[in-house]
């Protein structure tokens, strides 16, 4: 099965130079370094102690959703990134960069819609441009 929007093949386009065994891997190897990126970038925007952080990991990697995303290619490890360094950048005041995060979530339009009627309320005119 194939699980990926049509309009995000040119992230993975470049894979198909590969072998397909060769690109299944890399692409999960991807994924993998996309759950732990987003893990530590959640427990630096929350200032979590190095034993919370590494009980925030291991949830992360013992949770269902991760195991399956891996499992079956899925671009919720990405869309997670995204998330995350969207948060951190925002907590920092840079909204430039939480906006490029928060653009990842335009590879599934559905769940960036909470978080711009979140940005709407909150009359966050200049992200809500940048995203666009």
């Amino acid at each position: 099965a194939y699980y990926i929007p049509p309009f995000a093949n040119c992230f993975i386009s470049p894979l198909a130079l590969l072998p397909p065994e060769a690109a299944y891997w890399v692409y999960i190897g991807c994924a993998f370094a996309a759950l732990v990126a987003g893990g530590i970038i959640t427990a630096r925007t929350f200032k979590l102690t190095a034993p919370a952080a590494l009980l925030l990991l291991s949830a992360i990697f013992f949770a269902a959703p991760a195991f399956e995303s891996l499992k079956i290619a899925q671009l919720a490890p990405f869309l997670f990134l995204g998330l995350s360094a969207f948060l951190y950048f925002l907590k920092r005041g840079n909204e430039t960069l939480a906006a490029v995060f928060l653009s990842i979530l335009l590879l599934k339009p559905q769940e960036l819609l909470p978080i711009a009627v979140y940005l709407l309320a909150g009359r966050r005119w200049k992200l809500l441009l940048l995203i666009s």
